[in-house]
């Protein structure tokens, strides 16, 4: 059994009732997984292993490409099958109301899992990019979501025209402001006496910047990832509708 106050224990202390735990052993434990989906679909069954490794406490299943590719960073499973949750601080477990909110992620991931083997497609908004590239991805949806700009961002994400895309060209290569600070704030904000605010007086143009610099750099990281995974020999698993190494 996993040592007293360890990250395993207290996970498995948070255990919801569609995991049943089968075998503990030292620093991991194998389950099973029912994961209920709807009236049609009574539940989605597969067999996890729950480990603490390097910190961290992380699952996979108990034979890696027995319900899903072995690896597959369109559907965020990493190396040697395990799954990826998010950032490191969003799936990290330390006390017991952490380790319930990683059995709520883990829940919601099996169940997009599910989707993705059904239909070839990630659910949308429900992950971030990849590798190195989803930190600027966190990034830029914390400056979208303060800037008001949240649904700008992901028609710019998706390359539909929004007002991202028109200010993306007059993002400096230094990514510390735009050009043209005389123009009309983008976030269409007015003076009392009606006219517009200017691009240099916006209440918002840090946040607005850190959007248009923090998507270029996920964009930059994205290809560079792409390229690391076909260096590394990694092939396309055939089970999604797009992926970068067919």
């Amino acid at each position: 059994m996993p040592t007293a106050d360890s990250l395993l224990e207290l996970a498995l202390a948070e255990a919801p009732a569609w995991f049943q735990v089968g075998a503990s052993f030292p620093n991991r434990a194998r389950g099973l997984a029912a994961v209920t989906l709807n009236a049609a679909v009574a539940s989605f069954v597969v067999e996890l292993e729950v480990a603490e490794l390097d910190g961290a406490v992380r699952a996979r299943e108990h034979v890696p490409g027995t319900v899903f590719p072995v690896r597959c960073f369109e559907r965020h499973i990493e190396a040697d099958g395990w799954f990826c949750l998010g950032l490191p601080e969003q799936a990290a477990v330390s006390d017991r109301p952490s380790a319930a909110g990683w059995w709520n992620r883990l829940e919601d991931y099996l169940r997009m899992q599910r989707t993705a083997a059904r239909t070839g497609l990630w659910p949308e908004q429900h992950a971030l990019s990849h590798g190195a590239a989803g930190l600027h991805h966190q990034r830029a949806l914390d400056h979208a979501g303060r800037a008001g700009l949240a649904d700008a961002y992901e028609a710019f994400m998706l390359g539909d025209p929004s007002l991202l895309a028109s200010l993306e060209p007059l993002l400096r290569r230094t990514g510390d402001r735009l050009r043209n600070g005389r123009c009309p704030c983008p976030c269409g904000r007015r003076r009392r006496d009606g006219h517009a605010v200017l691009r240099r007086n916006c209440p918002h143009r840090e946040d607005v910047v850190g959007v248009l610099r923090e998507e270029r750099l996920r964009k930059e990281k994205l290809v560079q990832f792409v390229a690391a995974a076909k260096l590394s020999g990694m092939t396309c698993c055939g089970t999604m509708q797009a992926c970068p190494l067919r």
